[in-house]
């Protein structure tokens, strides 16, 4: 069993994950978990003394089992990151639905079901951080899938936080909500957003994590942990008609196409 306390970060081996890896280790021992071998392969080079476990969260009994694997043989997490996630970035018109249904299944059931594995096993100890998104909160162009799965994430987690404070559970549940991050989920907006200013407004992912851990060690219930998330939020609050036609800039190459459109 280990004397250290222990963090489960699940799609540990990219983006946002792989940078609270980084700066969990120093003080836990981390678990990531993640559907690619290869991946997890990789992070394992870089952080020789990180537990590397292969699950799909979007399937109940595989996150079971590997709960039941870290109980047994490491002990119980002191923090729990239910952060994998994927996205499609394509017209809703031509959306493969199977693709679109892949999408709700890892970001929505792979919260929930991280959430309730994670409750069953901390018992009233412990944090669960959930990653929604900024699209948690303001819809966006070509985003259909990933935009309806982090608005779930936000409602669900919103929820339980007012249950468990109803209840005067000691269990903390934490909603995470970036913005732009640079990470292979807006890479996949590449191919549609064209201009290139888009690239400037991205956040880094380990500027992202030191933020969100930072505010989970001050006891916010919710983080917007990147500055362009933030000003979207407050824009959206103010104009979301202003807020939309930004947007669409991001997907002109140039004010002349914006202003054309």
């Amino acid at each position: 069993m280990s004397s250290q306390p222990i963090a489960v970060i699940t799609g540990g081996a990219s983006g946002i994950g792989k940078e609270l890896v980084r700066l969990y280790i120093l003080d836990h021992l981390v678990i990531a978990l993640d559907l690619s071998q290869e991946s997890l392969e990789s992070l394992k080079e870089e952080f020789p003394g990180v537990i590397a476990l292969s699950c799909d969260v979007s399937k109940l009994e595989e996150l079971k089992t590997v709960a039941e694997k870290i109980i047994s043989s490491y002990g119980t997490p002191t923090i729990w990151f239910n952060n994998a996630g994927i996205a499609v970035v394509e017209s809703f018109r031509e959306f493969d639905l199977e693709k679109f249904d892949q999408v709700l299944k890892v970001n929505i059931n792979g919260v929930v079901y991280g959430t309730r594995v994670a409750m069953e096993k901390m018992g009233e100890e412990g944090v669960i951080v959930n990653m929604a998104s900024v699209n948690g909160y303001i819809p966006a162009p070509y985003m259909t899938a990933y935009g309806a799965s982090k608005h779930a994430v936000v409602g669900f987690t919103a929820g339980l936080q007012q249950e468990l404070e109803i209840e005067k559970s000691s269990l903390r549940v934490v909603l995470v909500a970036p913005g732009f991050v640079e990470t292979p989920i807006v890479h996949a907006a590449d191919k549609l957003i064209q201009n290139p200013l888009f690239e400037k407004f991205r956040s880094q992912p380990e500027t992202v994590a030191a933020e969100i851990k930072s505010g989970i060690e001050s006891g916010k219930g919710t983080i917007f942990p990147t500055l362009n998330g933030k000003l979207m939020i407050q824009l959206n609050k103010l104009s979301p008609q202003m807020l939309a036609k930004g947007g669409r800039f991001f997907l002109s190459k140039n004010w002349k196409d914006f202003f054309k459109s």
